[in-house]
C-alpha cells in the first residue's frame, strides 16, 4: 500500500499531492501503514479513503479501486448504515463497532468475516475534525478457532457457550474501576463487592499473570495496541476462573487517555475446551496409527506430506518414507488407466472442494491390485485459506468385489424375474412402489414407471380398491404377510383375479427394510373352482336327493362319507357316524359283523359285490337292502376302503310278494270266472239252440265287459257308472233321454264288479224282452248313492226303476236271472236286493257293504279322515301354470298332455325317465307335477323327495293300490288313479295349485331335515 499511495495521482484528488497534506494526516497515515492490524483513514469533507495492506484484504475486490474514492461510494451497498455514524464522528463524537459480520469476497469465493471497528474523529491544527480514522479488529480467526473446537470435540457445542460477557470501565484520572455485577458475579464477589480501584482489580489477577496483565494496558494507554488479554482470576474461595478482556482507550482532544471501556469474558470452559482439544489431537494421533485406513496430512502451499498412518504400508505394500519423500510416488503406484482422473484431485482440493475419488493401485511387492476409496478434504486456516489438505484412504477390494457379486447376482434376478409367468413388485420400507419386473409390464400393458408409488391401486377393480388398500395399510403397519385376492386390469381391458402375497425383511434390529411381493393370475383357476364348486354342490345335492344310501369306508370300515339318506336311514348326525362303523350303531353286533364282512370281502379280493343287507334302523323295524361295494384306491392302486351304494329294497321286496300274491289271485280269478261261464252255461234254459246261445252268449259278454273294466283298471277295481253304461249302451238308440243314469263315481271291488255286472245285463236282458225297453215309450231310470246309516254301516244303495213299458206281473217260477241276481247279491256280496213287479214296470232296489267299493274319491293311503286330501274345492286358474309330467306310457303321456295344453298350461317334459325328470326340474323348473309311480321298473320317489324340498306341490298318477306302496313320509299326498278322466286330471291340477308350496304336507322330521339337505338355495 506504501508504494499505491506514493505512486497515486493524488493531483485530481480533494487531498491534492501528498507533500501538500497536512502534517496531521502524513503523520497518521505513515501510522497506519506500519501497522498490521487494519486501519483506513477518511479524510476531507469528500471523505477520501486511505488504507493500510491489511484493511485492503477486508476490501477484497474493491482494492485497490477504492483508493483515493469516496469512503461511502466505496461501501455503497451499507451507505445508508454508515452515513449517520459518518456524520457522528464528524461531529467529534467517537464511534465503536464490536463484531461486526460482513460477506467478503474471498479467493474468489463469498466468505463470512468478523470484525471489531473503532471510528475516532482527527482534528486539524486548528482543532477542527477534519476526517476519521478507524482501527479495525478481525475476531474471524477467533470464530472459526471456535467453530474448528466444537467440529473437533462435540460438532455441534461452542466450547465457551457458557461464557458470559461483562463490562467494566476504568476512569483512568481518579483511578476508579467500576465493574458491572456479572462481572463481580464471575469472581465470587457479589456479596463483599468489588474495591472499586485498580489496585483491587490487580488483586484479583493471578500472581503469574499479573505482569503480563499490566504489560498489556501499558500498550494500550500508550496506543500501541488495542487493550486485549486473556488471564485467570482468584475468586475468594480459591478457585480459579479464565476471563478474556477486551478494552478501548478514550482520549481528549489533545489525545491524552481519559478513560478505558471494555468488558470481561469468562473464558474458563474455553481454555479447558482447549486442553481437551490437545487431548483430542492426541486420541486422533493413536486413532490413526491404529486404523486400518490410511490417513493423510499435506501442505498445500507445497504439497508434501506432512502425516501418514502406517496402514499405508499394510495397503501399498511399501515404507511410508517413499511416498513422505516424494508425493509423485503415490501417482507411480496408481494404475495406469486411472492415474489422470485420480490427478485431478489435488486442484479440486486446493480450490476448498471436498473430492471424493476411486482408482486401482498396482502394489509394487507382488504386484496385487487393490482398489482405494480416498476422500480428500482441505483444511483451512484462520482466513478461510486452505493451508492443508487431508482424506482418508480405505482399501475397498472387498466392496468392490462384493458390488460385482451383486451387480451380477441383480442381473441373475432379473433375468429370472423377467422369465416366469409371475408377476414379481417391491416397495420400501413405507410401501412405496419402486420395482416391478417385466411381466407386470407386459401383463398390464401400462408404461414402465407408471404404477410407482401408489398408481398400483388404479390398477384394481373399483369394487376392490378400498379393500385392497386397507388390507395393505395394515401390513405396513404390523409387518403381517399380505396375502389378498382381488381383480387386476388387464392389457385386455378386462379385469382378470390374481392373488397377491408379499412378505417384509427385516433388519437385525427388527425394523423393517424392504417388501417384496407377487402377483399371480388366478382367473382361469377361480372359475374353474367356481364351476367345480358349483358341480360340487350340485353333485352334493344329488348325492343327499337321492333315497339310494352313498358312503365311503376306510380299511377298519369306519365311514369317511355319508349322503343324508345314511344319515336318515341310521338316525345319527353326521358327526356321529363319521369315524365310526355299523359295530357302533347296529341293534345286534351279529347284524353289524354280517355288513363288516361283506365290506371285508370287497377289500381283500378288490372285486366289486352286489349283496343283500339286512339293517335294523333306531324305529326297531328291520329292512331289506340292495347294496353294491367296490374297492378305494389311492393313486398308487393300493387298497384303502371302499365306496358302496346301497338301495332300500323293502318295498320292492314288499312289491314282488304282493305280485306273487297277485298272480295265484288271477289264478284263483280266472278259476273263478271259469266256473261262473260254467254255470251261465249250465243254469241257461232256452227254447231252442238258438234262444239257448243268444242268453249264453250274452251273459258271458257281459261278463267280458266287466273283466275289460277291471283290467282296464289292473283289477283294482271297475266303475259303477261304465259298468251300467256299457250294459245299456245298445238300448240308448237316438234318444238317450229314454234312459237316466245318475249317482256319484263309484269304484267296484273286482268281485263286486263281476257280480253286478251279471245282475245288470239280467235286468237289462229283462227289460229288452219284457219290460220298459221292450216299448217305444218305455223309461229307465238308474241311480245310486252311498247311504250311511253309522260311521262304520256305510252301504251302496242302487234302484232300477222302468216305466211306460208293458204291464207287468210277478213271474210264476225263479228263472235264471232272478237266481243270479240273488246268488249275486245276497250270497256273494252280502248284500240285499227286493223285486217289485208294479203295473207300471219292475221296480229293483239293491244294497251292498261299502267294502264292497273301494273308493268314492281316491286319496291315497288310508288314514283318518284329517289326513285325507280332497281333490275338490272352488276353480282356480291354472293357465300358464308349469306342470312337470313324469309318464313311461307313451299313450298316457299324449293324453296327460293334451288335457294340460287344452286348459292353457305349460307341460314340462313329458319326461319318460326319472333322470330326465330331474334334469327338468333343475333346468325349466316347475309350479306342479304330476308323476307316475312305477316308471320304467324304478319308484319315482327320489323325484318326489326333491320336490317336497322345493317346496312344488305334487301328485301320484297310478294304478296301483295306493295303500299298498306308497312310503310312510308320502302319507296324504294327492293319488290320481288311473283310468282318469281329464276333469279329474284338471281338478288335480287346480287343487295342487291351490295348494301351493304347503300342497304336499309331508311328515315334519322329513320336510325339516330334506329340506336343508336337498334345496341348493337354502344351503
Amino acid at each position: 500500500m506504501r508504494n499505491l499511495i506514493r505512486t497515486h495521482d493524488w493531483s485530481a484528488s480533494p487531498l491534492r499531492p501528498t507533500e501538500l497534506w497536512p502534517q496531521t494526516l502524513r503523520t497518521l497515515t505513515a501510522m497506519m501503514l506500519d501497522s498490521n492490524q487494519p486501519m483506513f483513514v477518511a479524510w476531507g469533507s469528500q471523505r477520501t479513503l486511505l488504507y493500510n495492506d491489511a484493511y485492503a484484504t477486508i476490501l477484497a475486490d474493491r482494492h485497490p479501486g477504492a483508493l483515493g474514492r469516496d469512503f461511502l461510494e466505496v461501501w455503497h451497498e451499507i451507505r445508508q448504515d454508515l452515513l449517520p455514524l459518518v456524520e457522528q464522528v464528524y461531529r467529534g463524537e467517537p464511534v465503536r463497532m464490536d463484531d461486526i459480520a460482513l460477506v467478503m469476497e474471498r479467493r474468489g469465493q463469498p466468505e463470512e468475516t468478523h470484525f471489531s471497528f473503532f471510528y475516532s474523529p482527527v482534528r486539524d491544527e486548528t482543532g477542527t475534525v477534519a476526517g476519521l480514522f478507524c482501527a479495525c479488529s478481525e475476531t474471524t480467526r477467533q470464530v472459526l478457532a471456535g467453530q474448528r473446537l466444537r467440529e473437533s470435540e462435540e460438532r455441534m457445542r461452542l466450547a465457551f457457550a457458557a461464557g458470559r460477557l461483562a463490562p467494566w470501565e476504568w476512569d483512568i484520572g481518579s483511578g476508579r474501576v467500576t465493574w458491572s455485577g456479572d462481572l463481580e458475579a464471575a469472581t465470587g464477589l457479589e456479596e463483599q463487592g468489588f474495591g472499586g480501584t485498580y489496585e483491587a482489580f490487580l488483586a484479583v489477577v493471578h500472581p503469574a499473570d499479573r505482569s503480563g496483565v499490566e504489560a498489556a494496558l501499558r500498550r494500550a494507554l500508550a496506543g500501541e495496541a488495542e487493550y486485549a488479554a486473556e488471564f485467570r482470576m482468584v475468586r475468594p474461595d480459591g478457585s480459579v476462573r479464565w476471563t478474556s478482556t477486551r478494552g478501548l482507550v478514550v482520549r481528549d482532544r489533545a489525545g491524552f487517555p481519559m478513560r478505558m471501556i471494555g468488558y470481561d469474558a469468562d473464558i474458563t470452559e474455553r481454555r479447558r475446551a482447549d486442553e481437551r482439544l490437545g487431548a483430542s489431537e492426541e486420541r486422533f494421533r493413536s486413532f490413526a496409527e491404529n486404523s486400518t485406513d490410511v490417513l493423510w496430512i499435506a501442505d498445500a502451499a507445497n504439497g508434501r506430506l506432512e502425516y501418514l498412518s502406517p496402514a499405508y504400508e499394510a495397503i501399498w505394500g511399501e515404507p511410508r518414507e517413499r511416498v513422505m519423500a516424494d508425493l509423485r510416488r503415490w501417482a507411480e503406484l496408481v494404475h495406469p488407466e486411472d492415474r489422470e482422473r485420480a490427478r485431478e484431485g489435488l486442484p479440486r482440493l486446493l480450490a476448498g472442494q471436498t473430492c471424493i475419488q476411486e482408482y486401482r493401485i498396482v502394489r509394487p511387492c507382488d504386484g496385487a491390485v487393490r482398489w482405494i476409496r480416498d476422500t480428500g478434504f482441505p483444511v483451512r486456516d484462520g482466513s478461510g485459506g486452505v493451508e492443508r489438505v487431508a482424506g482418508i484412504a480405505q482399501d475397498i477390494t472387498d466392496i468392490k468385489a462384493a458390488e460385482a457379486a451383486h451387480r451380477e447376482s441383480e442381473a441373475k434376478f432379473q433375468a429370472i424375474a423377467n422369465s416366469i409367468d409371475q408377476m414379481i413388485w417391491s416397495t420400501r420400507p413405507d410401501g412405496y412402489h419402486d420395482y416391478y419386473n417385466q411381466r407386470w409390464y407386459d401383463y398390464t400393458g401400462v408404461p414402465e414407471g407408471s404404477t410407482d408409488g401408489e398408481g398400483w391401486n388404479g390398477m384394481f377393480h373399483p369394487d376392490d380398491r378400498e379393500r385392497a388398500w386397507a388390507t395393505w395399510r395394515h401390513c405396513l403397519a404390523t409387518g403381517e404377510p399380505y396375502h389378498i385376492e382381488y381383480r387386476l386390469r388387464h392389457r385386455s381391458g378386462e379385469y382378470r383375479w390374481v392373488i397377491g402375497r408379499a412378505q417384509c425383511v427385516r433388519d437385525e434390529e427388527g425394523r423393517i427394510t424392504r417388501w417384496y411381493g407377487t402377483c399371480t393370475d388366478i382367473d382361469d383357476l377361480k372359475r374353474t373352482a367356481d364351476e367345480l364348486h358349483r358341480t360340487s354342490a350340485l353333485l352334493r345335492l344329488i348325492g343327499d336327493s337321492t333315497p339310494d344310501m352313498i358312503y365311503a369306508k376306510d380299511r377298519e370300515s369306519r365311514v369317511l362319507y355319508a349322503n343324508a339318506a345314511v344319515r336318515r336311514t341310521i338316525g345319527r348326525p353326521i358327526e356321529e357316524i363319521l369315524g365310526r362303523s355299523d359295530r357302533d350303531w347296529a341293534p345286534s353286533i351279529e347284524e353289524a359283523e354280517r355288513i363288516i364282512a361283506n365290506d371285508r370281502r370287497v377289500m381283500e379280493t378288490g372285486d366289486t359285490f352286489d349283496v343283500d343287507e339286512a339293517f335294523t334302523g333306531p324305529d326297531g323295524e328291520t329292512r331289506y337292502y340292495r347294496s353294491v361295494k367296490s374297492p378305494l384306491r389311492d393313486p398308487t392302486g393300493a387298497i384303502i376302503g371302499l365306496v358302496g351304494v346301497t338301495s332300500d329294497m323293502t318295498e320292492r321286496r314288499r312289491a314282488e310278494e304282493r305280485e306273487r300274491l297277485l298272480a295265484r289271485e288271477v289264478d284263483h280269478r280266472a278259476k273263478n270266472l271259469l266256473a261262473v261261464v260254467q254255470s251261465v252255461v249250465q243254469l241257461t234254459r232256452g227254447d231252442d239252440i238258438a234262444a239257448f246261445t243268444d242268453a249264453v252268449t250274452g251273459r258271458i259278454r257281459s261278463l267280458a265287459r266287466a273283466h275289460s273294466l277291471l283290467a282296464a283298471s289292473r283289477w283294482e277295481g271297475a266303475d259303477l257308472r261304465h259298468l251300467i253304461e256299457e250294459e245299456l249302451a245298445p238300448f240308448r238308440g237316438q234318444d238317450s233321454s229314454r234312459i237316466r243314469i245318475n249317482g256319484p263315481a263309484i269304484r267296484l271291488r273286482p268281485e263286486a264288479a263281476q257280480a253286478l255286472a251279471l245282475v245288470i245285463h239280467e235286468l237289462t236282458t229283462n227289460a229288452a224282452k219284457y219290460g220298459a225297453l221292450s216299448a217305444a215309450g218305455g223309461r229307465l231310470d238308474v241311480t245310486w248313492a252311498l247311504a250311511v246309516a253309522g260311521e262304520e254301516d256305510g252301504r251302496l244303495g242302487l234302484r232300477w226303476q222302468e216305466r211306460g213299458g208293458p204291464s207287468v206281473a210277478p213271474p210264476t217260477r225263479r228263472g235264471f236271472g232272478a237266481t243270479i241276481m240273488r246268488a249275486s247279491v245276497e250270497r256273494q256280496l252280502q248284500g240285499k236286493v227286493t223285486l217289485d213287479w208294479n203295473r207300471d214296470g219292475l221296480l229293483c232296489e239293491m244294497t251292498i257293504p261299502a267294502e264292497q267299493v273301494t273308493s268314492q274319491t281316491f286319496t291315497g293311503r288310508k288314514g283318518n279322515g284329517k289326513e285325507r286330501t280332497s281333490l275338490r274345492g272352488q276353480a282356480v286358474e291354472v293357465r300358464g301354470q308349469r306342470i312337470l309330467v313324469l309318464e313311461d306310457q307313451a299313450p298316457i303321456a299324449v293324453q296327460i298332455e293334451e288335457a294340460l295344453v287344452q286348459v292353457g298350461c305349460t307341460v314340462v317334459g313329458p319326461a319318460s325317465r326319472i333322470v330326465d325328470a330331474m334334469d327338468l326340474l333343475y333346468g325349466a323348473g316347475a309350479d306342479a307335477a304330476l308323476l307316475d309311480v312305477d316308471v320304467a321298473g324304478d319308484r319315482s320317489f327320489g323325484v318326489a323327495d326333491i320336490l317336497a324340498a322345493k317346496r312344488i306341490p305334487f301328485a301320484f298318477v297310478t294304478g296301483f293300490d295306493a295303500s299298498s306302496f306308497l312310503p310312510e313320509r308320502f302319507t296324504g299326498v294327492p293319488v290320481l288313479a288311473k283310468p282318469f278322466a281329464a276333469t279329474e286330471l284338471i281338478s288335480t291340477v287346480e287343487r295342487l295349485i291351490r295348494a301351493g308350496a304347503v300342497g304336499t304336507r309331508l311328515d315334519r322330521n322329513h320336510a325339516e331335515g330334506e329340506d336343508s339337505k336337498l334345496d341348493p338355495a337354502k344351503r
